[in-house]
């Protein structure tokens, strides 16, 4: 979750009715995160938007918008030294996301980039995959880009 406080609030009156702006907000898990550069549909074009999403879900979501007139650019993972091993928080361009079935359980694999892969549940790499799903890729995004 992000978590905002009430005085980090910007106020912007009566601008924008219903929004609030924040100067900062606090990240309170350890859990991966998506940075997602995506476009909205306006009358004359389209706007830039960037958004901060906690679920995998929402990320789904929003890619499934696209009759609603948004377009995902790009995806980053944002991900802790618990899920990327590197002793520090990262930000990684992600390409897909699978869910492995094993014979002794579900996990998560993020696949990025510059070719690694990020694995929920490393214990469950190595057992028997029964099933493989994706669950989210960058390429259904470009092949609607390219259409």
């Amino acid at each position: 979750m992000f978590m905002t406080f009430e005085h980090s609030e910007v106020p912007i009156g009566a601008l924008i009715q219903g929004a609030h702006l924040w100067r900062y907000a606090e990240y309170v898990s350890r859990q991966p995160w998506f940075y997602v550069s995506a476009l909205e549909k306006v009358d004359d074009g389209y706007r830039c938007a960037t958004l901060m999403l906690k679920e995998l879900d929402d990320l789904i979501d929003l890619q499934l918008a696209e009759s609603q007139g948004w377009r995902i650019a790009e995806v980053y993972l944002v991900s802790s030294e618990a899920l990327n091993n590197s002793g520090q928080w990262k930000l990684d361009k992600l390409l897909e996301v699978r869910q492995l079935t094993t014979n002794a359980g579900k996990t998560l694999i993020y696949r990025l980039s510059a070719g690694n892969e990020y694995c929920e549940h490393p214990s469950l790499r190595d057992k028997k995959i029964l099933h493989s799903q994706m669950i989210f890729s960058t390429n259904a995004t470009s092949e609607h880009e390219q259409a």
